[in-house]
């Protein structure tokens, strides 16, 4: 009864802790990265990709905890169960992928996309189909075996703390392209290694910056307060270069 209230209770904060995240996702980060038109996309995106899992996978979900205790044999890996259903799984999730792709020219004139948009990235709702319906079945084996709190895990909490680093990356066009990372003062900033180069013996930019390495150790001759100045020596490195 411990593993099962401990089970609940995780299950609970990591629910919470996701909704959270999607709060934060979709009203305040994805409108600041995203044009209503492209945001509209990802959103209509995902529920193709989760109406269209939830049909593709025959609901195995459900259907593996109702008749795993008469597959249960751990000596025998449970009866081939795994195998059985990832290949129901399989055959759903390519069938789905089929159908869909078939009939992107109709769908798209359903939703009326008038800037194009899904005409042009909607196929990209196939793969989101096939992780879905391999997820949905694996969350029911994993519910078989009575551990639940790593699908919560993956689909609550880290799958919406990755798309919220991905919005904070796109949110600066700048290090996402050139591949920077945010340290402030430093952020949106680009030097010159030209401008980097010491002025003379000792002094200069460079010789600034690693002069914090010298100040640790028994041999350090350095004050307590200059010492902790140069821990932050992207700040020295700018003030240098000013």
């Amino acid at each position: 009864m411990g593993k099962f209230a401990r089970q609940a209770s995780l299950n609970f904060i990591l629910t919470y802790l996701g909704l959270v995240l999607g709060f934060l996702n979709i009203a305040v980060l994805y409108p600041r990265v995203l044009p209503d038109d492209q945001f509209g996309l990802t959103r209509l995106l995902v529920s193709i990709a989760t109406m269209a899992g939830a049909f593709a996978q025959f609901g195995l979900d459900n259907t593996i905890v109702r008749y795993f205790p008469y597959f249960r044999n751990e000596a025998r890996r449970h009866n081939g169960l795994l195998t059985l259903i990832m290949s129901v799984a399989l055959a759903g999730a390519l069938l789905a992928m089929l159908l869909l792709g078939l009939f992107h020219p109709l769908v798209t004139m359903i939703f009326g996309d008038k800037n194009g948009l899904y005409e042009a990235y909607g196929l990209f709702a196939l793969p989101l189909v096939f992780s879905e319906v391999f997820f949905l079945v694996l969350r029911g084996y994993s519910r078989s075996l009575q551990r639940t709190v790593r699908p919560t895990f993956l689909r609550e909490f880290a799958l919406r703390a990755l798309q919220t680093v991905y919005e904070a990356i796109l949110d600066k066009p700048m290090e996402s392209v050139l591949g920077y990372i945010s340290v402030l003062p430093g952020a949106f900033s680009a030097y010159r290694f030209q401008a980097l180069q010491n002025t003379g013996p000792e002094e200069g930019p460079l010789h600034s910056y690693f002069k914090g390495e010298a100040m640790h150790g028994a041999g350090a001759n350095s004050g307590m307060f200059e010492a902790n100045m140069y821990l932050a020596e992207d700040r020295i490195l700018c003030f240098e270069l000013v």
